[in-house]
């Protein structure tokens, strides 16, 4: 299984790149990469380069400016694995346990995603690359909505009642969008 953090974004309510804003002393980015290395095979960073990035192997979009669902696209173009996990660079709140149990879920299926009352969490999920030929027509069309497709593949979710044993959803899944969420954000 390959790690994938998912690292574009436009920043425009943060107002600067907030995937290199710093927490403490690192940038959010190198939070995200520490997080995941003990649990991923490899990882992978799908987006622009930054200046000082380096150690981690790191792919533009093959098709610019399709959000999410573009880097979820090159992730399944680009590796070499039967899965990827993917994060997002601006959640930095990664649970080690919530990511094994979902780890210990993939066998078969196409998507495995938490779900809860605020709905599905795409950018914290594992895609299977036998996706890849019902997500690229999308892509290709420009129907960029993550959620659009997983009707039509095989999708594990994993309910609010098990991401509790791991966490209040609301922090495991904190994301950052402002210069204040930086300080709001409790790392497990």
């Amino acid at each position: 299984m390959t790690g994938v953090i998912l690292m574009g974004g436009k920043s425009r309510r943060f107002g600067q790149d907030k995937v290199m804003a710093t927490i403490g002393d690192k940038p959010l980015i190198e939070h995200v990469i520490e997080a995941i290395a003990p649990l991923m095979e490899d990882i992978i960073l799908i987006g622009p380069a930054r200046p000082g990035m380096r150690g981690v192997r790191r792919v533009d979009d093959l098709i610019p400016d399709c959000g999410p669902m573009g880097g979820i696209y090159t992730a399944l173009k680009t590796v070499q694995t039967t899965f990827c996990f993917v994060f997002a660079a601006d959640m930095p709140t990664i649970n080690a346990g919530l990511v094994g149990y979902m780890r210990g879920l993939a066998r078969t299926q196409d998507v495995i995603v938490p779900v809860w009352s605020g709905g599905f969490e795409p950018l914290h999920a594992i895609y299977n690359r036998t996706v890849l030929a019902v997500i690229e027509p999308l892509v290709l069309e420009k129907k960029l909505r993550i959620d659009r497709f997983f009707d039509q593949v095989a999708v594990e979710k994993v309910p609010e009642s098990v991401l509790r044993r791991y966490g209040e959803p609301r922090e495991l899944f904190a994301n950052i969008n402002t210069p204040q969420d930086l300080g709001r954000v409790k790392r497990p």
